[in-house]
């Protein structure tokens, strides 16, 4: 979750608790993979791969793999990724759940987890 200030109309200040799958489908993204989302934070802090990689302490081609999904960074290294991108990390673990689960064919709804496809149901004589 991302903590948002804003102001009510009593002018008090509230924090409002968002997802982060609501600020990225706000800002008219796709629906991010943990890759993704990687490679957008480090593009938004106008970092490079190589800037990156060396403060994880990684080579440009591994952060280059995580970015483009086809390597899943360890608990660790995401934890690593998240000081060198300055990145609450139960984002990226947010993002790293979500996308075990749709592997399996589910999706995440909220905090409840539903399938893709819903299986269909036979009916069995007995």
């Amino acid at each position: 979750m991302i903590i948002a200030h804003g102001n009510d109309n009593n002018n008090n200040n509230e924090q409002m608790l968002i997802s982060a799958s609501e600020v990225f489908k706000e800002l008219g993204l796709p629906e991010s993979t943990l890759g993704s989302v990687i490679k957008n934070w480090r593009k938004c802090e106008f970092l490079t791969l190589e800037t990156v990689a060396k403060k994880v302490g990684i080579s440009k081609q591994l952060l280059s793999s995580y970015e483009r999904d086809e390597r899943v960074p360890s608990i660790e290294r995401m934890m690593a990724l998240s000081v060198a991108l300055d990145v609450d990390p139960v984002i990226f673990l947010h993002f790293r759940i979500q996308d075990e689960i749709r592997a399996c064919g589910y999706r995440l709804k909220g905090i409840e987890i539903e399938p893709l496809d819903p299986p269909s149901i036979e009916n069995k004589a007995s």
